[in-house]
């Protein structure tokens, strides 16, 4: 016994000691790669890492420079008095304090540096839009119809002053307020950035000069990660720049500029292969399609465009535009974007007044209601594998609890000796072998509806396969395993191979799992008359079933937004018939008949309602998360269709990366633009 103790106790000491050894090895790694990447972003021209725009903050507390304070007491004796004071949040700068002069009509640009060094610009804005501006930082001198702007380090506040007042004398002014300071100011920067990032990516001969006048003999590896640190830095710069040029162009406001941000490319002729693989990351074999484009001559745009022409319909990204500063790139959206409506978003007030003569027909919701729909990703994926892993041990207690009490019992000092302790070994052993063989199919499935909910086909058959090679105790049939391989299948744009491998289940199968999986095979290809197909004939075959009634009426309520006849399957039931998800459904069935009749306000009740009859199902089935984003998806078109635009979007944000997965799910994301683009900008 004293033997085996020591056996497992120096196993036990081993172990601890290769983590701590594995531990101190990661914690070494880890700091030393951040010493070198800070040491490359230290070479990097610090100008690449300034924001494209800028965005103030208003701030009634900042904390100036002794420095900065010296320079405002020069010109506060010249009469200048403080407008407002800014920070910046994408820290190109410090602070910004605007201010003017009473009587003369001439403003004051005060601006501090991250290191705490000043310096200002004095400027004064005729009635008929000439700028007049003189200063010492260090933007560049800008000459144009309408703005002259001279810049000189040398300059003095005196200076400033005294040549901005001679150059308006005899000119009507405009009174400098904070907004037309605060306008200009970001003009004028946004011009200077511009003209830098025009200047093209930086070159490895560009690069080697200025890393050689930092650190003495740099080698060529440092040259190389300096140069790529470089191209990434122009490169975010450069599609901020874009972007912003390209929404003022065409007059995006920011409630639809929230929802398509993120799903928008900016295409150029500095596009690199492996860049553009990044973009087409979402489709399978995109970077042998790349490669073989590569190869074939294409690149910059046109490697872009021919690698979106060979892509699946419902892949590919469309042409929304075009900017010419500071270079020329195209911006892409996805298919599915109502690009047609871009230029539509114009701020008219005829927009607001019939939009606000709309909301008040239907009534107003609280939007303090919101908190309580409100279901983050976060909160939806709180089904960690620690909980999951938790509640199936704790389900199959039977198995291990009592081994594991024996052992305990046989280690401790009064515990048994000899052939018992053997015995009770053996017994350990054989619960193991049996814990493992009873809970882990059931956690490898249940990451298998997690690989459905995100779409990860790969992985999911990954593991597919391990679980049909798991066969002791049939835990799970053959038969679900090769169903969730068609709907995989069906996922990967291999439908055909899909249905016809669950054809072939037919004569094995009774008809209700037969079409019930069916539907689930066609709508995970997206094919929704098909899927509705398959839902009449469960329906049918079913003997008209709770489950397959309420199912066959959610479907017509969301793919064809006709009331009629869901409204007569659903009467057919009380809420105390009904159960789980099937009463989920059946309130998501309510809510979806209260927003067709524009009863807005009476939905959420019912949306709340499917929520909290999902959630207890979602740690034992992770594609429950699915219905909790569909009622949150149907709330955000409510409160969009109440006016309530910033809720709205903040629901839908919150929940549009579940909703953007599946194609069921994502007519709801395309119905909320649809929808945010009709009603144009508040």
């Amino acid at each position: 016994m004293s033997f085996l103790v020591k056996i497992i106790a120096a196993a036990i000491i081993a172990i601890l000691l290769i983590v701590a050894a594995v531990l101190f090895t990661s914690k070494v790694w880890m700091r030393r790669q951040t010493s070198k990447y800070e040491a490359i972003a230290n070479l990097v021209p610090p100008a690449l890492y300034h924001p494209a725009r800028i965005a103030l903050e208003r701030s009634h507390a900042i904390k100036l420079s002794e420095s900065t304070k010296s320079l405002w007491r020069v010109y506060e004796k010249m009469g200048f008095m403080v407008l407002a004071d800014y920070s910046e949040k994408n820290n190109a700068f410090a602070n910004v304090r605007l201010a003017g002069h009473p009587t003369l009509k001439i403003g004051l640009i005060l601006i501090e540096d991250n290191d705490g060094q000043s310096y200002s610009v004095v400027l004064a804005i005729t009635t008929d839009n000439q700028v007049e501006a003189r200063g010492n930082g260090p933007a560049t001198d800008l000459y144009s119809g309408t703005i002259h702007w001279v810049m000189n380090k040398n300059y003095l506040p005196d200076q400033c002053f005294e040549e901005v007042r001679l150059a308006v004398e005899g000119k009507t002014l405009l009174n400098p307020d904070t907004r037309l300071l605060r306008a200009i100011w970001a003009s004028i920067y946004a011009s200077n950035a511009d003209a830098e990032i025009a200047s093209g990516l930086c070159t490895k001969e560009k690069t080697m000069q200025h890393v050689a006048s930092l650190i003495s003999k740099p080698d060529e590896q440092i040259i190389d990660e300096v140069l790529e640190a470089s191209t990434t830095a122009w490169r975010r710069r450069m599609e901020e720049a874009v972007l912003d040029n390209w929404r003022h162009e065409n007059r995006i406001d920011d409630a639809y500029w929230e929802i398509v941000k993120n799903r928008i490319h900016v295409v150029d002729n500095f596009l690199e292969p492996d860049m553009i693989k990044n973009m087409l990351s979402e489709n399978e074999n995109a970077d042998i399609l790349v490669d073989r484009l590569d190869k074939s001559g294409f690149s910059g745009i046109r490697l872009y465009e021919e690698a979106q022409r060979q892509l699946p319909n419902e892949r590919r990204y469309q042409s929304i535009g075009e900017v010419q500063h500071p270079i020329y790139a195209l911006i892409y959206a996805p298919v599915d974007e109502p690009g047609d409506r871009i230029g539509e978003h114009t701020d008219t007030e005829s927009d607001h007044d019939i939009y606000q003569e709309r909301t008040q027909s239907v009534g107003v919701f609280d939007t303090q209601h919101v908190e309580d729909i409100v279901v983050t990703i976060s909160q939806l994926t709180a089904q960690s594998f620690a909980e999951t892993s938790g509640k199936l041990l704790w389900k199959s207690a039977w198995i291990w609890l009592l081994p594991l009490s024996l052992l305990i019992y046989s280690f401790i000092g009064s515990g048994p000796t000899g052939w018992i302790n053997w015995l009770i070994y053996i017994y350990a052993l054989v619960a193991f072998i049996f814990l493992l063989f009873s809970v882990i199919p059931l956690f490898l499935f249940h990451q298998i509806m997690f690989a459905r909910l995100y779409r990860q086909p790969r992985k999911g058959l990954l593991l597919l396969n391990i679980l049909a090679k798991i066969k002791p105790l049939k835990i799970i049939t053959p038969i679900q395993l090769l169903a969730e391989k068609c709907k995989f299948w069906a996922s990967m744009d291999k439908t055909n191979e899909a249905l016809n491998l669950w054809e072939q289940q037919k004569g094995t199968l009774n008809d209700e799992t037969f079409y019930a999986e069916l539907a689930q095979i066609h709508d995970e290809a997206g094919q929704f008359d098909e899927q509705l197909t398959a839902l009449r004939q469960l329906h049918k075959v079913s003997a008209e079933s709770n489950v397959s009634t309420i199912d066959l009426a959610l479907a017509l309520l969301h793919y064809k937004k006709t009331s009629n006849e869901a409204q007569m399957l659903i009467d057919r039931f009380q809420p105390l018939q009904l159960s789980g998800l099937t009463l989920a459904e059946y309130w998501l069935c309510h809510g979806l008949i209260a927003t067709l009749h524009n009863r807005y306000t009476d939905s959420f009740e019912f949306y709340e309602k499917t929520i909290e009859e999902t959630r207890p199902f979602v740690a034992q089935n992770p594609l429950a998360l699915i219905l909790i984003a569909q009622a949150n998806g149907y709330a955000a078109l409510s409160l969009l269709a109440l006016g309530k635009r910033e809720p709205a979007i903040k629901l839908m944000q919150s929940i549009r990366p579940i909703l953007r997965l599946h194609p069921s799910t994502r007519i709801i994301v395309k119905r909320f633009a649809n929808q945010l683009a009709r009603s144009g900008p508040f």
